[in-house]
């Protein structure tokens, strides 16, 4: 059986401004309590489905995070509406890696996560199906960023 995540991670917001935002964007689903400094929202819809309408419509930080098992993962975060760094990797029939938009130094400025710079300057660098799986890469994001 695949294990599939999808989640919004709100950066330093309430859990009540969250649940506002997503009501008036019309989006249904399930917004968790702060945690590590993050506001959780696990949408209902299909995933990918409403990155680019909470991301270009949120006026503060938030970390899209999708995880496949089977297939690939991806993240994108967002920054007073804007992209500001993007990541996808997918194995489905072959590997893919799509790293164009990752811009580490924002990333890491914005989330306040400095410590972590080397560990995602090589988490990112990983290029091979079989250093992807044995370093678990999605799974050491998701962990490193100290969300769910």
């Amino acid at each position: 059986m695949s294990e599939f995540t999808e989640s919004f991670n709100f950066k330093a917001a309430s859990k009540e401004n969250v649940e506002d935002f997503i009501e008036e964007l019309d989006i249904f689903g399930d917004v968790f309590d702060e945690e590590n400094g993050w506001i959780t929202f696990l949408p209902a819809e299909e995933f990918n489905s409403c990155v680019e309408k909470i991301g270009r419509n949120y006026p503060g930080v938030v970390l899209y995070y999708m995880y496949t098992d089977d297939h690939g993962w991806m993240m994108n975060l967002f920054s007073n509406k804007e992209l500001i760094s993007k990541y996808f990797c997918d194995w489905d029939n072959e590997l893919r890696i799509d790293n164009a938009m990752l811009n580490l130094t924002e990333f890491v400025k914005i989330l306040g996560v400095e410590e972590h710079k080397k560990d995602l300057e090589e988490l990112f660098a990983l290029s091979t199906l079989d250093e992807i799986f044995d370093d678990e890469q999605a799974e050491r994001f998701a962990e490193i960023m100290q969300i769910e």
